[in-house]
């Protein structure tokens, strides 16, 4: 006969479903193996803490969100776990999970046949940081993820969900954080808020038939649906960077975003330049070639008269850079929309060593652009 299997199972049920009818299985809270495990609790928040013994002791263990943690150990073993646990967003991804801990600290054993040894009481609060987010959460770098509201110290990020989702995080400080689902198959998020006080967020889209395309949103009082900006039959379009044009009165914004048409022979890499309000539509293409054609990066400029609009791109291993030759107006549409755009200019002269991850930024009379040579070296000009 074989050794005896231990493990902490779960179940849940939805209380708006038919009576008895709903219970589903979670996962295993601790992997099934000879350790004994025994006085589990629920603690709220997702978190189950139970009793297991390691090498001969007794420890409290908790499993959290997905998670199997030590709480609490000593040489005299932990026994008998009472918790309760409680859940804040402390970042755009990260939970903070608090457990606090109740629990018997020595083993209960007789003395003699009158005197009981019976430990110690103790309590412990645990904090646990737990993130929902993928390992490319914050990717690429070309596009803007975090935003502070102008007089304020309101803070708003995007970020791609380990699941999947696109993430939109807000924040009154920073140091607390609401969180919205904005869809899924969005990858690659940026975000840029326009003068009017519009948010708008640019995503390539992976889901469905065809090949990624970006897709916008904006968001006033609550979040419009993802459109199409550039839908791809064949080749793949982004990642994106955008950026808000400086009317009071009309949103607007621009992005910027590579288009691959997995051409084999000829061009088959173009730097995409978009103009949209929600209803309208622009489309420019500023340059064409190879895979080395990518990273495009955008920022407008505010004058009296409209905004000028900045590209930088990375071209086989170099940093390229142009504008609009005149600022252009947040309402102006159809005929009345005549872009032009400067000759394209070399920023890097990088002499033999790589150029690559260009960003730019701009406010009134002044533009920045910074970017990686070699990843070694930054620079900014």
């Amino acid at each position: 006969m074989g050794p005896t299997t231990y493990v902490i199972r779960r179940a849940s049920y939805d209380l708006t479903g038919e009576q008895w009818a709903g219970w589903q299985d979670d996962d295993d809270a601790g992997d099934a193996d000879t350790r004994q495990r025994t006085n589990p609790v629920y603690a709220g928040a997702g978190v189950t803490c139970w009793q297991e013994e390691v090498a001969g002791l007794w420890r409290i263990m908790g499993h959290v969100r997905g998670d199997t943690v030590t709480l609490a150990y000593s040489d005299s073993g932990a026994w008998h776990p009472h918790a309760v646990a409680e859940s804040s967003a402390v970042g755009p991804s990260i939970n903070q999970i608090r457990v606090h801990l109740l629990y018997t600290d020595g083993v209960v054993f007789e003395v003699d046949s009158a005197v009981y040894d019976t430990g110690v009481t103790k309590f412990k609060t645990c904090s646990l940081n737990v993130s929902a987010a993928g390992s490319n959460a914050t990717g690429l770098n070309n596009g803007v993820k975090l935003i502070r509201k102008d007089g304020s110290d309101s803070l708003f990020a995007v970020y791609a969900d380990l699941n999947g989702s696109l993430m939109y995080a807000r924040s009154a400080d920073g140091s607390e954080w609401t969180r919205t689902s904005l869809g899924s198959h969005l990858v690659h998020p940026t975000l840029a808020a326009d003068s009017t006080g519009r948010q708008w967020v640019v995503s390539r889209y992976t889901g469905g038939f065809g090949a990624p395309g970006v897709r916008t949103a904006s968001r006033d009082t609550a979040w419009s649906g993802f459109s199409e900006v550039y839908p791809t039959s064949q080749g793949i379009a982004g990642p994106a960077s955008v950026a808000g044009a400086s009317d009071e009165t009309e949103p607007c914004a621009w992005a910027a975003f590579l288009y691959d048409n997995c051409a084999v022979f000829g061009p088959s890499h173009f730097i995409i330049v978009a103009k949209f309000d929600g209803s309208n539509l622009f489309l420019d293409t500023l340059a064409t070639g190879g895979s080395g054609l990518g990273n495009p990066t955008i920022a407008t400029e505010p004058t009296d008269s409209g905004d000028f609009v900045h590209v930088c791109w990375e071209d086989n291993g170099e940093v390229k850079y142009t504008r609009t030759t005149a600022a252009i107006a947040a309402d102006a549409w159809g005929g009345s929309l005549s872009v032009s755009w400067e000759n394209p200019v070399n920023l890097s002269n990088s002499q033999g060593t790589a150029s690559t991850h260009p960003v730019v930024g701009a406010d009134r009379n002044r533009v920045v652009v910074t970017w990686a040579e070699d990843e070694q070296d930054i620079y900014v000009r």
